[in-house]
């Protein structure tokens, strides 16, 4: 539980930080929202591993990945790593909750 508490309060204070530190939340809107929804989602994601249903984490993986796949389309192709990253991160956490649940499995 503590565990939770410290890793929700990291999690919030980069959340704060990316919403008013963020130099161009005017000028790119749909950047600035994709990844406030992935920071938040993420860290949910990762706080609260154990208790999401898979059929949660797949509607997490496949929202930050829809969102992430028009920030190119919207904000310009020159903004395609973002997209990159966060498919990347999306993948190896997919990876890591196969991984947790095969091994919880053959226990």
């Amino acid at each position: 539980m503590r565990d939770r508490l410290i890793l929700t309060a990291i999690a919030g204070a980069a959340f704060l930080f990316l919403i008013f530190q963020f130099d161009l939340r005017s000028d790119l809107p749909y950047l600035t929202a994709v990844l406030i929804l992935f920071a938040l989602s993420f860290a949910i994601f990762i706080a609260f591993m154990h208790e999401f249903s898979r059929r949660w984490q797949l509607r997490l993986w496949i929202a930050n990945g829809a969102a992430a796949l028009f920030v190119p389309i919207i904000e310009g192709m020159i903004y395609i790593w973002v997209t990159v990253i966060i498919w990347l991160l999306l993948i190896g956490s997919m990876a890591a909750v196969y991984m947790l649940q095969s091994n919880q499995d053959k226990s």
